[in-house]
């Protein structure tokens, strides 16, 4: 230890960035020259990130940590985990005496389903299942108490105070979720859930809660995400819950947004009664208020989730894009400068009117885009012409078939991405004064075989799963994942 500190100090931080949190701790309690010298950077960023479980033991933890301020208060990037417990798959195999495990033997072939392999259960086997079982039911009725009792607002409330108080801003808040189905210990993205009814119910619950407390005012937030990312596939937020929340507040946090990311679904099939409940303008009327109050916003990424698998959606995905768009060109968004759609159904007037509304727009994406009707060419000659766009970035677009971009606007940098194989004109990207000209591709029939190779299924299956299903296909492809690809939450 007495020749640590006379290294380099770049060495030094590489040192102190590989070893884990607690060694870095004693580094620096052992040697008070190597604490002056050079940990001091790497050590408190350590603290700019935080994970946080919605328990009553995560979050009383969080709330004591932030209240005595100090190292606590480099924090600029939270995610807020709420878990969710599914029992009966678990309760199933206890019932039936059957373990159901992925075969780890079998090579799939670009149809092939995952085969799973069933064994009889061992009376060990039984036991430790019971006991895993009983503790799931423990933890899902020690959540429905927090939160019958309020008491995770409370907590978090709590936090937020703390912090606030310090005028202390956030770069970023995240709202995920955690599946636990196999025992209390193994964390699983929601992808894996096999009830949708339970993961928006827990999807709603954690959103509202977060957004009731920007709302009143206790903390700001620069970029705020609810559900939008590739580790939340499988879950939304559904649009109406937003309507319960009050965002005409003058103290609201959400009108310093500068940064808004959501996946946005249509209610939950167990809820709804009629098409008006699901597709009325009440539904949406809650959102046209939460964007309306974004006053400060400059980044914008709405998804467009479908939740069920039905065979009408060429009418109720307009549906539901529609009653979207229209919330969205409701608000003013004086600021507004980057515009991501994705998953939604439209027309070319649809997104013509999009970008008319939006004048203040310089980079748009459009990722999974269904054109029902009307011309892309049209569209995108539109952008590149009639608007002040200077970038346009697309991504597994539809018009209504496939489309496959050539020539210029074609993205070189994707080319060698072996999941795009075979798909080689799936993106396309447009720069002011980079490539002019009128943008050039190909249209293939949706019932056109994609090429039999594991990265084209993997391809679709991708889409699938994050915007819910096509006509008449299942919208979550588990079958189709090898054991060593099912994303778990291994962070948490």
């Amino acid at each position: 230890m007495a020749t640590l500190d006379r290294l380099p100090a770049e060495v030094i931080d590489e040192i102190t960035q590989s070893v884990s949190f607690g060694d870095t701790c004693s580094l620096r309690l052992t040697n008070r020259n190597l604490e002056e010298k050079a940990t001091s950077s790497a050590f408190k960023a350590r603290f700019e990130r935080k994970n946080v479980e919605m328990t009553e033991s995560g979050l009383r933890q969080f709330a004591q940590v932030v209240e005595h301020g100090s190292l606590s208060h480099r924090l600029k990037h939270l995610t807020l985990v709420a878990p969710f417990y599914e029992t009966n798959a678990l309760s199933d195999e206890i019932d039936d005496g059957e373990i159901r495990t992925p075969s780890q033997l079998q090579v799939l072939g670009p149809n092939d389903m995952l085969e799973i392999v069933v064994a009889r259960m061992s009376s060990t086997d039984k036991g430790r299942m019971e006991s895993d079982l009983e503790e799931l039911y423990e933890h899902e009725e020690e959540l429905q108490i927090l939160q019958k009792n309020n008491l995770d607002l409370a907590l978090l409330g709590q936090a937020f105070s703390s912090l606030g108080k310090y005028g202390i801003t956030l770069d970023t808040v995240v709202a995920e979720l955690v599946l636990y189905q196999e025992d209390s210990a193994t964390s699983m993205l929601p992808l894996y859930s096999p009830s949708e009814e339970i993961a928006w119910a827990a999807a709603a619950h954690h959103a509202k809660l977060i957004l009731g407390l920007l709302t009143d005012g206790v903390l700001n937030v620069k970029h705020l995400n609810l559900f939008n990312s590739s580790r939340m596939v499988g879950t939304s937020l559904a649009v109406c819950d937003l309507g319960t929340i009050n965002f005409n507040s003058s103290r609201s946090a959400v009108r310093k947004l500068e940064s808004l990311s959501l996946s946005l679904s249509e209610e939950e099939q167990h809820f709804i009664t009629t098409q008006e409940d699901r597709y009325g303008r009440a539904c949406f009327r809650g959102f046209a208020q939460m964007l309306q109050s974004c006053e400060n916003l400059r980044e914008l990424d709405i998804a467009d989730y479908c939740v069920e698998c039905v065979e009408d959606i060429a009418e109720r995905g307009p549906k539901q894009s529609r009653g979207i768009l229209h919330a969205l060109n409701q608000a003013e968004l004086p600021k507004l400068q980057d515009l991501t759609l994705q998953g939604f159904y439209l027309d070319h007037n649809q997104l013509e009117a999009v970008l008319h509304r939006r004048r203040t727009v310089r980079k748009l994406t459009l990722r999974c885009i269904c054109l029902v009707q009307g011309n892309l060419g049209e569209a995108l000659d539109y952008f590149a012409q009639e608007t002040g766009l200077e970038e346009i970035h697309l991504d597994s677009m539809f018009s209504p078939g496939r489309v496959q971009f050539e020539g210029p606007w074609v993205d070189d940098r994707v080319k060698d991405n072996p999941i795009r194989k075979g798909y080689d004109g799936l993106q396309a990207h447009w720069q002011r004064g980079g490539c002019d000209g009128t943008v050039q591709y190909k249209v293939f029939p949706n019932n056109d075989p994609p090429p039999h190779n594991a990265a084209a299924r993997d391809w679709f299956q991708d889409l699938e799963n994050w915007y819910g299903p096509p006509e008449r296909l299942c919208s979550r492809a588990r079958h189709l994942l090898q054991p060593e690809e099912m994303w778990r939450a291994e962070d948490f």
